[in-house]
């Protein structure tokens, strides 16, 4: 379908204050601040809006999902922002989290420093992040990982795609209750999102040399 694509922030230094930019947090589309961050919101969770050719008579694909906005992240945000979206672990805590059936069960809670909603971390997901960067939870924050959507029996889902902190391919044997052990590749990503000077004039980085598969 003809329309628009999206790729991930680039660095402060190439901004332009009159590209474009839709955000991943409360999807409006406009110019950022001098920060590099949503003028609507404040977030640093932005997707850069690029005419692929489009004559103007197409429609941007738009998953329905945007009528419910939530605090959650969902395949559709992302489906909405050009399909895949780099953001770095702050935290990690667990909460009971309201279920299809009316219930409440308790999940894994996954916060950024750099986009506001929250991720609801399921098995799959969980198991690729101890993979890179091993057990203990309280050691995630501060790593960037890139999520993407895959199609999960018939219907959009996020999965974790990889890590800018990959040096290569990471291969695990995922193993979930009642199902067939299979193999999973984590593959290194390009971080393409908004990053901010310190007071010492040098650019923020990720901790590079602590994701397992690095060397």
């Amino acid at each position: 379908m003809a329309g628009h694509v999206f790729l991930w922030a680039e660095p402060i230094g190439a901004l332009s204050k009159t590209e474009r930019w839709r955000c991943l947090d409360c999807d409006q589309t406009g110019e950022l601040d001098r920060h590099g961050r949503c003028k609507m919101c404040g977030s640093q969770g932005v997707a850069k809006e690029i005419d692929d050719g489009d004559d103007g008579k197409g429609a941007k694909e738009m998953d329905y999902s945007a009528l419910f906005p939530g605090k959650y992240l969902k395949a559709g945000d992302l489906i909405n922002a050009g399909g895949e979206a780099t953001v770095t672990m702050k935290a990690v805590r667990v909460e009971e989290v309201a279920d299809n059936s009316g219930g409440k069960k308790r999940k894994g809670i996954i916060t950024f420093s750099d986009a506001k909603k929250e991720f609801v971390c399921n098995r799959t997901n969980a198991e690729a992040l101890a993979a890179m960067f091993g057990r203990d939870i309280e050691h995630w924050g501060g790593h960037a990982i890139t999520l993407h959507v895959e199609d999960v029996n018939g219907e959009p889902g996020l999965r974790v795609k990889g890590s800018p902190e990959l040096k290569k391919d990471l291969i695990f044997i995922l193993k979930l209750p009642g199902k067939l052990p299979k193999k999973v590749t984590l593959v290194p990503t390009q971080a393409r999102r908004v990053t901010s000077k310190s007071h010492t004039g040098q650019s923020d980085t990720s901790k590079s040399d602590t994701a397992k598969g690095t060397g």
